[in-house]
């Protein structure tokens, strides 16, 4: 029962924030891009709320993947198993054995963690056309900029991002909060709420 209660919970919190956001654009959202998706509870959420959108969600952990995103059946749903990320390669993932949610392109400082190889890609390279509005989400523990950097010829077609940001230092060259910002003003974004 505790684990249902949790998984709800979760999504409750993650169809709120899709609300709030229908509110602040007026608009029925067309394109949602989930970046570290997880197990696809704002994918999920997405859907249910923005009856119009399509959803590109994007994970690269294979277990997550398999056990989760492919469970999702909906032909608005487009999953990818791979990262974004600044470049398209094959990098070295440090994943977190006792926390998935604490997985990283960046280093992990604490050391119970072990490297896996993934593919990344700039999403500046992939053939998805953003209808608008679209909404991108990202939660990828302090990699947040490099998966910026990947949006750049398209970062003028996104009006809404959300970053969860990490104000800890759990990360090697984890990206602060004002960088970002200034990052993201250079592409005209300018009403930034912080919760």
């Amino acid at each position: 029962i505790r684990n249902l209660l949790t998984k709800y919970l979760r999504y409750k919190k993650q169809k709120n924030i899709c609300l709030s956001i229908k509110k602040i654009l007026k608009k029925e959202v067309r394109t949602v891009i989930d970046v570290g998706a997880n197990k696809g509870e704002f994918s999920k959420a997405s859907l249910d709320v923005f009856k119009l959108a399509k959803v590109y969600a994007f994970e690269p952990i294979p277990q997550l993947f398999k056990d989760y995103l492919l469970n999702i059946k909906n032909k608005r749903f487009v999953r990818f198993m791979f990262a974004l990320s600044d470049k398209n390669s094959i990098s070295e993932f440090n994943y977190n054995l006792d926390r998935k949610r604490k997985s990283s392109l960046l280093n992990i400082i604490e050391n119970n963690n072990f490297r896996i190889k993934i593919k990344t890609k700039k999403f500046d390279s992939l053939n998805i056309k953003i209808k608008r509005p679209c909404f991108l989400k990202i939660d990828v523990e302090g990699a947040e900029k490099l998966v910026l950097k990947g949006f750049k010829k398209n970062l003028n077609k996104i009006e809404v991002i959300q970053l969860e940001v990490n104000f800890s230092r759990n990360f090697e060259g984890q990206a602060k909060i004002s960088e970002l910002i200034y990052f993201l003003e250079k592409y005209h974004f300018k009403g930034f709420i912080q919760k």
